[in-house]
């Protein structure tokens, strides 16, 4: 007769040993396996918590598209998407704290795993680039600023000859010089850059390299009047071949020019 092996280690029986002895030596296997399986749980857990941890599920890349004459730095931050870990990401709650910056009407925000975060932003219309020693804001259509860097886009450029003139971080710019400016965007379109003084207010050059002294006003309409006389004045001076260094209209009923 052939006998085959079953692959089992056969357990020898002591019919000597009592049964408590027998029940004794069943229960130190079970705790020694118990011991053992507790063991392996713990190190699968501590094992998978550091894998879990490692730089693999950490979001190290962004990117932020759309954000012509913001900070891509601010925005990021503001996200709060960088160096977050990949299960803890929130990225409406992310998007909604980019929209709240100034300058931002819309966020939306894409993450992929061990890809970049691209931050997709669309940037509110500027009314003006607001250009002062040393600093450089933005301000949008409700005069609220922003910082921005020197040379960025905007619909026109306003140069402060003193840095108080600007206004904080999120802050609004000045009601007066914010009123007067949009008067003057309404009746000017075609004149992208002015300059503000602290004493004698808002003036450009005009299309004929002459200096226009329009001034500052606390009357609802008075830059458009004041604009609108700068232009009879040039068209008048031109017809008589004048050429002067200066026009000044801040007394619209008593303009004068310096030749």
């Amino acid at each position: 007769m052939t006998y085959k092996s079953t692959g089992r280690r056969a357990r020898r029986f002591d019919p000597s040993a009592s049964a408590d002895e027998r029940q004794g030596l069943g229960q130190r296997k079970r705790v020694v396996r118990g011991i053992a399986a507790a063991a392996l749980a713990i190190m699968i857990v501590v094992g998978g918590g550091a894998f879990l941890a490692s730089d693999l599920f950490m979001v190290r890349e962004g990117r932020v598209d759309g954000n012509e004459g913001l900070p891509a730095q601010g925005i990021l931050a503001a996200s709060g998407v960088m160096g977050q870990h990949w299960f803890l990401l929130n990225l409406d709650q992310s998007a909604q704290s980019v929209r709240e910056l100034p300058g931002i009407d819309a966020a939306n925000i894409r993450c992929e795993w061990q890809k970049e975060c691209v931050v997709l932003v669309k940037v509110t219309q500027a009314l003006a680039r607001l250009d002062a020693p040393g600093a450089t804001m933005w301000v949008d259509q409700t005069g609220r600023a922003q910082k921005t860097w020197d040379n960025a886009r905007a619909r026109v450029v306003v140069k402060l000859d003193d840095k108080v003139l600007l206004p904080a971080d999120g802050k609004e710019l000045d009601s007066g010089i914010l009123s007067n400016l949009r008067e003057l965007l309404e009746a000017q379109p075609e004149v992208t850059q002015y300059a503000y003084t602290k004493s004698d207010g808002f003036w450009f050059v005009n299309d004929r390299n002459w200096k226009v002294q329009i001034g500052t006003s606390g009357r609802a309409g008075a830059m458009i009047e004041r604009s609108r006389m700068a232009q009879t004045l040039r068209d008048q001076l031109v017809s008589r071949n004048i050429q002067p260094k200066l026009i000044d209209v801040r007394v619209i009923e008593a303009p004068y020019y310096v030749k």
